[in-house]
């Protein structure tokens, strides 16, 4: 049984898309950032109260990545020091003196997360996983100072126990492991996102021959599994769902790729919906490719992947990207604006990259 892949499908770098029908013109302005003699890169980027932080990891020498934390100012953006706990792959900004980070700490193996309190970064453990498993964490959301959701996977060192999707819980005072529904096989969680306390939706991938996508939903009191379509593939092939957005409760849209581990074989985009009553198959305006994560700006929707997606509630269709610069990561800023970050540069030579569109 193949062992699920995800940690290597969130870094791998897929081949370009081809969009079904021309790009439109668009306008991008980017923003200095600072970079540094390393290898270094944005994973994520969260906005609130009228606050932008940027979060991702940087390495030199060997591939132990170490974590970064930028604040968007008026006039630029700014390094803050930040607990080293690795490279920090998601982030949620609650308010000014409110927000957290996750990452994975190299020297220990396990997740941890940072919270800022308005004056500086600390680290805050998660709570201890079931068994003697280690955590792995993907993404984080926030709904309120005192109602805050992690999603990863909880992987034990030995290979015959199965390894599970994560979600923690931050309650004002203390993470908790929150119980998941047993998922047959291995599986992890990717993304979180909702409209609010009752109404949360994670997303990941299963294991199998090929591998699927898995959705789960939090209705305020548990955490259930609801049925996602199913893709058509072989044994070197994984269904990996990437982003979802929350528009409403029966408003619900999610993003990924079917991922081959063959490398003559093109990556094919992913795109479902869910009505509150079902999640269905929607056809992407791209050809090939992977469809990454989602960012909500006013009443517009846009999937930041190979080619960059907007959804204007009617339609989605190619938007021209940035001309320097791989954006993965966004947000809305308070003027309505999309933020997009990544990287930028040549190979081993990449450096922080943010953007603004229509700025």
């Amino acid at each position: 049984m193949k062992r699920i892949g995800l940690a290597a499908g969130i870094t791998a770098v897929l081949i370009a898309a081809t969009a079904g029908q021309a790009a439109a013109q668009e306008s991008w302005t980017d923003e200095p950032i600072p970079g540094r003699d390393a290898f270094s890169l944005l994973d994520s980027v969260s906005s609130a109260d009228g606050v932008t932080w940027a979060f991702g990891g940087w390495y030199q020498g060997l591939p132990a990545f170490h974590s970064q934390a930028y604040l968007r100012g008026a006039e630029d953006w700014a390094e803050v020091p930040v607990p080293d706990i690795g490279r920090l792959t998601g982030g949620t900004t609650v308010s000014a003196d409110d927000a957290w980070a996750i990452g994975q700490d190299a020297k220990s193996g396990g997740a941890q997360t940072v919270h800022w309190d308005g004056t500086a970064w600390t680290v805050v453990p998660f709570a201890p996983p079931p068994a003697s498993n280690r955590l792995f964490a993907f993404d984080t959301v926030a709904f309120a100072a005192d109602d805050v959701w992690a999603v990863g996977r909880a992987s034990s060192d030995d290979p015959a126990v199965e390894s599970r999707g994560m979600a923690q819980h931050w309650d004002g005072t203390a993470w908790s492991d929150v119980p998941v529904p047993d998922v047959a096989g291995h599986w992890a969680l990717a993304e979180v996102a909702g409209t609010g306390p009752d109404d949360v939706w994670a997303i990941g991938q299963r294991d199998g021959e090929p591998g699927q996508g898995v959705a789960l939903h939090w209705d305020g009191t548990a955490w259930s599994e609801v049925p996602v379509p199913e893709f058509p593939g072989t044994v070197s092939q994984d269904v990996q769902l990437h982003g979802i957005a929350a528009l409403a409760a029966d408003d619900v849209w999610a993003t990924g790729t079917v991922f081959s581990y063959d490398d003559a074989t093109p990556s094919l985009p992913v795109l479902l919906h869910w009505d509150g009553t079902a999640w269905t198959k929607q056809e992407a305006p791209v050809a090939g490719g992977k469809l990454g994560e989602l960012v909500r700006v006013g009443d517009q929707l846009w999937s930041l992947g190979d080619t960059l997606l907007r959804y204007d509630g009617t339609t989605w269709a190619p938007v021209e990207g940035p001309p320097a610069g791989d954006p993965v990561a966004g947000t809305a800023l308070d003027d309505g604006r999309l933020l997009a970050v990544g990287s930028a540069g040549p190979g081993n030579k990449q450096q922080p990259f943010a953007t603004v569109h229509g700025g």
